[in-house]
């Protein structure tokens, strides 16, 4: 069965999309709660254009059923409703150097920490000159590699959090399964994934309203399925229960996508119509 689940990666790695998917799921059919094979169909689903956006939702929403049946979820918290202090930890692979590392970092920069106390749990125990530099911005940096899931919940939830964000996503080193044992009243998925963790105890997701204009081209909002996990924040986008708003364009109107990842698996350039 692992020969499915290395080959799917070794197509995923070579840009081959569609052979990595398939190849994923036959290892899945026969090991449903693989959580890594999950992982790695679910992230190359996201440069396929040969599945739904539903079709997505149902195999996140699959993993996150898994992850909740593995988990025992705290119900209460020892945190102070009215803190002074806003307590918040992030849980990340790429605390390094890494996309996810420089955008955090350039993000950090402007937090006032007599406000904001931050708290890093890193997935990977891979450290670099990235890493030193983000460390000076956390009041606390532990590391969950070689944690199982519940000794890493329990630990995150002894730090007494406010919110608890997930940089990872389905992507590699990710620990989204702590997530469904909630050891933070409040957990958002953040900056290291696009699209739904499927994780229903992710109360929501982080995202802007709409990407900038492009020099006057037509915006092509499209918000997040979330059903059941990852409701969104900030002006309707990525509401709880929200379809994906595709709307029609003209016959000579052109849409553009910019996209900056963290991954390191070839995107693969497509055209798409829609109407």
């Amino acid at each position: 069965t692992d020969a499915y689940f290395n080959l799917g990666m070794t197509y995923l790695d070579q840009g081959l999309i569609a052979q990595a998917i398939i190849t994923t799921q036959q290892g899945l059919a026969q090991v449903p709660i693989h959580l890594i094979g999950h992982d790695n169909s679910l992230f190359a689903m996201t440069y396929s254009d040969s599945h739904t956006p539903e079709e997505r939702l149902s195999m996140a929403q699959a993993y996150g059923r898994i992850v909740a049946e593995r988990a025992h979820a705290y119900t209460a918290w020892t945190v102070d409703a009215k803190p002074t202090v806003l307590r918040v930890g992030v849980v990340s692979g790429d605390l390094r150097q890494h996309p996810v590392a420089y955008f955090l970092m350039n993000m950090l920069q402007h937090l006032n920490p007599q406000q904001v106390a931050l708290y890093a749990y890193s997935t990977d125990g891979r450290e670099d000159a990235t890493t030193a530099a983000l460390k000076p911005y956390f009041a606390g940096w532990k590391s969950l590699a070689g944690h199982h899931d519940q000794a890493a919940a329990e630990m995150i939830y002894q730090d007494g959090l406010h919110v608890l964000l997930d940089l990872s996503g389905h992507t590699g080193g990710n620990k989204l399964p702590i997530f469904a044992w909630k050891p933070a009243p409040v957990q958002a998925s953040w900056l290291g994934y696009w699209a739904t963790t499927g994780v229903a105890e992710m109360d929501y997701v982080l995202v802007d309203e709409v990407p900038p204009g492009l020099q006057g081209l037509p915006q092509v909002p499209v918000d997040f399925v979330v059903e059941g996990g990852d409701a969104g924040v900030g002006s309707g986008v990525g509401a709880r229960n929200a379809a994906v708003l595709v709307p029609s364009l003209a016959v000579d109107q052109s849409a553009v996508c910019l996209l900056t990842s963290g991954s390191t698996g070839a995107p693969q350039p497509h055209a798409k119509t829609w109407g």
